[in-house]
């Protein structure tokens, strides 16, 4: 008797085990219906009733309105959604700095099924005629299709509208009635259209996404308030700012800090990122190369806060960069800085004073287009420590009505490729015109130092020399005057064997390698992974002395870290030195 006791008690409890586990596990889904202004952890707030917080919970704000939740304190939990124009600010409970963390595992959707496996479903059902349910063959016989290619546009159709909804028919329905729908069933999910914010002075309120945890945001992310608030991951690329959306700091301190892997965060093409706090640190977080955030082509970082540090040149990549205030930029630039557009509207400026004196002399790259509707400045001084090189791959233009001023702080001006002068403009350092055509028929670009071009001399540049100006405007002087010729001098050969850091870095998937070769040598220069597989053979050959461009276009790899090696020998000296870069997809 006592056996058999002992023993329903123990099955009893197994039992008790299982059930406690499987409330432990299960994930339900919680719907905000409390007021525009109501407390985070009040049950009566959600729907169904949210007695107690859970780690695998998934919260859903979707009423439309503009809600402002208090009392957030330290918690976990799975998932969070904000959509149907629904703008939402959390802010903090007092006490100790407060975390919320995002959990990485979600099980399948509340319907049962997530909508992806779904969709998989369909296309087998339809397309290969796999009766994985009796539903295939109801809908096989209801259409009547017997042609094999209406039948595989039907199963085509069935599989859009399950994978990439909203399409005609089911796929609607389910977007519309499914409270928890994401495109990627994503951990935090922000509509277009809709908004979050977190407003936090005192204490910081941070976001952090657990291991395999993704962000997707279409919408509007801000962070605001007088302490430092972020947005942080444990993986890298896990947090994506999509198409149309933005990011708005107007917080202190770095949005994006050092807790968490680098190159967590992804500013996808027509997304943006805008600095609006003077007292804002760099969102990159950490020391170039490496970085906390990623600019993919196309992305718009906006300097809106005068005094800000936020804005780094050294070893940056930006797509394109807007300033829209007073920017007096003292860095000690000691690697490259690329910019594809760099646009200053009206009344903002932007002043590059670098504060490296060493060798060698950083470059500003350019491959768009400047705008100065603003003013940019290289100030006056005697240490002509940085270079500007213009070398996009299509039509650059150089425009605005703003003052540009490119003085002796500047050492030279690269022009690699076809740029129009919408604008005149003068610059006072040496001018290097390797390639393209510089196109200033309507303007002119004045030059205090010497043009060096292959090239004849293009109209409308004019070589300032001891007063005196030649321009196509201009009867030819008398000879009172002597006469100052545009001297055309050919760009020096190398002194050093050299090896350039790849440009852009990181790169998405083509960038390009600079190396320098003093005399005729055997070159080979080899690309390769990680483990120190060869990846590419970019040059093998004998090379005479010179300047030499190589492009790597990555678009088959996947990201990671790659390295390439220069070999150059001549007689018995060899050359050999390796770069590391960084292909971030």
């Amino acid at each position: 008797m006592k056996k058999i006791f002992l023993s329903n008690i123990i099955f009893t409890g197994l039992i008790l085990l299982v059930f406690l586990n499987s409330l432990i596990i299960s994930q339900t889904t919680y719907i905000w219906v409390g007021s525009v202004n109501s407390s985070f952890s009040n049950g009566g707030n959600w729907s169904p009733y949210r007695q107690i917080g859970r780690a695998t919970d998934r919260l859903v704000f979707n009423n439309g309105q503009n809600i402002t939740i208090s009392g957030l304190n330290q918690i976990t939990f799975a998932q969070m959604v904000i959509r149907d124009n629904t703008n939402v600010t959390f802010i903090p409970g007092s006490g100790n700095a407060r975390i919320i963390f995002i959990e990485g595992e979600l099980s399948d959707a509340p319907n049962g099924r997530n909508e992806r496996v779904i969709a998989d479903l369909k296309y087998n059902e339809y397309n290969i005629e796999e009766k994985v349910k009796d539903i295939a063959t109801l809908k096989y016989k209801e259409y009547g299709i017997t042609e094999e290619t209406k039948k595989t546009d039907l199963a085509t159709l069935k599989y859009s509208e399950y994978n990439n909804p909203p399409a005609s028919g089911m796929g609607d329905l389910k977007v519309n009635t499914d409270p928890m729908y994401n495109p990627n069933n994503s951990n935090v999910y922000i509509e277009n259209g809709s908004s979050f914010r977190i407003n936090a002075s005192d204490p910081s309120l941070s976001i952090l996404l657990k291991q395999n945890a993704k962000a997707e945001i279409y919408g509007t992310f801000v962070l605001e308030g007088q302490m430092h608030n972020s947005f942080n991951s444990n993986d890298p690329y896990s947090i994506y700012f999509k198409p149309g959306s933005k990011l708005i700091q107007k917080c202190p301190g770095n949005v994006f800090n050092s807790t968490g892997a680098p190159n967590s965060v992804v500013f996808e093409s027509g997304s943006a990122i805008e600095i609006q706090n003077s007292a804002a640190l760099s969102p990159f977080a950490m020391e170039s190369p490496y970085s906390k955030m990623v600019l993919d082509e196309g992305s718009k970082f906006i300097m809106s806060a005068p005094g800000s540090t936020a804005l780094r040149l050294s070893g940056r990549n930006y797509s394109i960069l807007e300033i829209n205030c007073i920017m007096n930029l003292n860095e000690i630039i000691i690697s490259d800085c690329y910019i594809k557009d760099l646009i200053i509207n009206p009344a903002a400026s932007l002043t590059i004073n670098n504060l490296n004196y060493a060798n060698p002399v950083p470059y500003i790259k350019l491959r768009g287009d400047l705008i100065a509707n603003g003013n940019l400045v290289f100030p006056e001084n005697t240490t002509s420590n940085i270079n500007i090189s213009i070398e996009g791959t299509q039509l650059q233009k150089i425009s605005g009505s703003g003052t540009a001023e490119f003085n002796s702080s500047l050492n030279k001006m690269v022009i690699s490729n076809n740029v129009n002068l919408n604008r005149d403009l003068s610059v006072n350092c040496n001018v290097i015109h390797n390639n393209g055509n510089l196109n200033c028929t309507q303007h002119t670009f004045t030059i205090f130092g010497n043009f060096i071009s292959p090239f004849s001399l293009p109209p409308g540049v004019i070589i300032q020399n001891n007063n005196y100006r030649k321009s196509k405007e201009e009867p030819v002087p008398d000879n009172s005057r002597p006469v100052i010729q545009a001297k055309l001098i050919p760009e020096p050969l190398p002194v050093v064997f050299s090896l350039g850091q790849n440009y852009p870095n990181p790169f998405n998937p083509e960038t390009t390698i600079e190396y320098a070769i003093p005399v005729e040598s055997i070159v080979t220069l080899k690309v390769y992974d990680v483990s120190g597989k060869e990846i590419m053979v970019l040059s093998d050959g004998l090379q005479k002395a010179g300047n030499y461009k190589r492009d790597f276009n990555g678009i088959a790899l996947s990201s990671g870290i790659y390295f390439y090696r220069i070999t150059a020998k001549n007689g018995n000296d060899i050359f050999i030195k390796s770069n590391k870069m960084i292909l971030a997809k």
